[in-house]
């Protein structure tokens, strides 16, 4: 949950950086260069038979009748009948500047080429819909007082061809940082919208799928308006007008699947699946814009008519869609806002904001075929933060909710971890006390008579030896009949490397009479805290059952080294595995897959380790063999 709530307060943060980078600010610098700006210019129109004129038979006509005087108050002029391009003549004044620039607006032209000298300074062709081009030109020193002739050729369905407003001369490098300027906030916004919406999603990779709802349609919907910010700014077609094309599509694909996303948060985040309408409109949407992606996919592959018809009858689907989902939705806020939701009446006042300029937005562009969309940008940001309130308000009360269950989980398992230990300990006190302790004092008794009747040292030793074990083996039945409250003992510091020395020298013939080979390797610079015999009870259990588990021949290798901080003890075998389940469930009381085992040595054997501040994991697979880790604290010496 925190990692969440960093999130959240990342894409905040991020959000109000952003704005603040787009306030502009005062700098202290020298003033730019003046900008010259030409307001008159010539304009010959061409009528749709004629072939297009080559630039020097232009060039003689400079005295011709076809000339038409225009000025920058004309902006855009309306074709005449029967005329589908024209040849523009802008006079250049004599002007001084080191690196001189030109900046003029061309509207519903799909087809411009510029020429200053007779020589091509500029090309372009659009056979798509996007006809506004905002033109930023180098120009050479050398080509003042000689006009530059532009040639216009527009769209038959156009009415209008031209250039918008007057044409700039100055400076390059001050107009390119005017011009960037004036598109700073499409890039800004456009590149955060995207950079966030692609930074949660791989977040989303990362947290509990209970948090996934709304996250992935949110996600989408910023990254869906951050390519629609950046595709229709201006800039990337004067400056990357190569890609342009994938731009325009781009624009199409994004602005297709906004409904569809909006519907799909409404859907997880409001209703949660109960609400027939906008489960009907999520999937109306779907369709559409599933429908009007593949009609734009194939208009791209056959062109001609289908892209004609797409450009034509696709924004009429989409602007319908946007305003009678708009009036959906906001039908669907308003009945659950009456209902005194918290969430709907925090994205009501966003999706207030979003909708009002989108719609308002939308008349201007169809009433005004030359006006630039421009204030959906803020209605989004406002729209986008109503979101992302209301997505961190559900995960916190997700959180909250699971904290409260793992609560009353942790102590019931804590209530019936308890009563398993108590039924244990009170069957091994009225089992392994009377019925395994008794018998062994009789051997052990027994076994130090024979020793002192004896005269061979050899036997002696063995039965010293012999009744070392029995006394372990004593140990280990106190340490069962006490295991519930292990009492503390005294801890030294012990070298992996004779401990484990100790261990072979005493499993070494069990592993031999098995048809096993037991190999040990450790660095002698390895120490930890605990106890020596308990130590040993716990990798002797272990070992034992690797030995056990051998089908006739085989080895078992037992590898101490250092990691990090930790000393890990592998101990492998190729005996016959277990499965999945099996190792599930080792370590608990009585399971065993020996037939008259009862489990409690691997059980004595987690707890041993739990006291030395270790941990123990297996890996096994049936039929290959076992792996077994212990991990325990290294001890420096002092």
């Amino acid at each position: 949950m925190r990692e969440v709530l960093r999130y959240a307060r990342f894409v905040v943060l991020f959000f109000v950086l952003s704005i603040c980078l787009m306030v502009p600010r005062a700098f202290a610098s020298p003033p730019p260069p003046p900008i010259t700006h030409i307001d008159q210019w010539y304009i010959q129109w061409l009528d749709e038979a004629s072939q297009e004129p080559v630039l020097a038979d232009v060039m003689d006509q400079e005295h011709n009748d076809r000339w038409i005087w225009s000025t920058e108050n004309d902006r855009v002029t309306t074709k005449p009948d029967g005329f589908n391009s024209a040849w523009i003549k802008i006079e250049v004044p004599d002007l001084k500047w080191e690196n001189p620039g030109i900046m003029l607006d061309v509207n519903f032209a799909q087809q411009i080429r510029i020429f200053n000298d007779g020589y091509l300074i500029y090309e372009d062709e659009r056979n798509y819909g996007y006809e506004t081009n905002n033109i930023l030109l180098k120009l050479s020193p050398h080509y003042y007082n000689k006009p530059i002739y532009i040639y216009l050729k527009g769209n038959a369905d156009s009415s209008s061809l031209g250039i918008d407003g007057s044409v700039k001369l100055g400076d390059f490098q001050s107009m390119n940082s005017k011009y960037l300027q004036k598109n700073i906030l499409d890039i800004i916004l456009g590149c955060t919208l995207v950079f966030v919406s692609i930074s949660l999603l791989i977040c989303m990779l990362f947290v509990n799928k209970i948090y996934w709802p709304g996250w992935n349609s949110l996600c989408l919907l910023m990254l869906s308006l951050g390519i629609m910010t950046l595709t229709i700014s201006p800039y990337l077609y004067a400056f990357f007008g190569k890609s342009s094309r994938v731009y325009y599509y781009l624009f199409d694909i994004s602005s297709t699947f906004i409904m569809t996303w909006i519907f799909l948060f409404f859907e997880q985040i409001i209703s949660k699946g109960t609400s027939r309408v906008l489960k009907y409109c999520l999937r109306v949407q779907l369709a559409i814009s599933t429908g009007s992606i593949a009609w734009l996919l194939l208009s791209i592959l056959l062109g001609g008519g289908v892209l004609h018809y797409y450009e034509r009858i696709v924004p009429l689907i989409f602007a319908s869609s946007v305003i009678i989902g708009n009036i959906i939705l906001i039908s669907v806020l308003a009945f659950y806002c009456m209902q005194r939701n918290r969430e709907s009446i925090i994205i009501s006042i966003g999706f207030a904001l979003f909708a009002l300029t989108v719609v308002s937005e939308l008349v201007i562009y169809f009433t005004h075929t030359d006006y630039e969309m421009f204030y959906w940008k803020w209605g989004t940001l406002f729209f986008i933060f109503s979101l992302i309130v209301v997505l961190i308000r559900r995960i916190i009360n997700n959180y909250e909710q699971m904290l409260l269950y793992s609560r009353k989980l942790e102590v019931f398992n804590n209530e019936l971890q308890r009563s398993e230990k108590m039924e244990i300990i009170s069957q091994l006190a009225a089992s392994v006390a009377h019925e395994v302790r008794n018998p062994l004092q009789v051997t052990r008794g027994f076994l130090q008579l024979i020793g002192h009747r004896s005269a061979d040292q050899k036997d002696k030793n063995y039965m010293l030896l012999a009744i070392d074990e029995l006394d372990r083996a004593s140990s280990i039945i106190t340490d069962f009949l006490t295991f519930a409250k292990p009492q503390v003992e005294m801890t030294t510091i012990l070298n992996i490397a004779e401990e484990l020395g100790q261990i072979e020298a005493i499993l070494s013939p069990l592993a031999t009479i098995q048809g096993g080979e037991l190999r040990v390797e450790s660095n002698f610079e390895l120490y930890v805290r605990g106890n020596s015999s308990k130590f040993k009870q716990a990798i002797i259990n272990i070992v034992k059952n690797s030995i056990e588990a051998l089908p006739t021949k085989g080895s078992i290798d037992i590898i101490a080294y250092q990691e990090d901080s930790t000393v890990i003890i592998r101990i492998s075998d190729n005996g016959v595995g277990m499965e999945e389940s099996e190792l599930e469930r080792l370590g608990e009381p009585y399971f065993s897959n020996k037939s008259k085992g009862t489990g409690l040595g691997l059980m004595v054997t987690f707890r041993i380790i739990e006291v030395m501040n270790g941990r123990i994991y297996f890996n096994s697979i049936k039929g290959v063999g076992t792996e077994a880790f212990v991990s325990l604290p290294i001890a420096e010496i002092q």
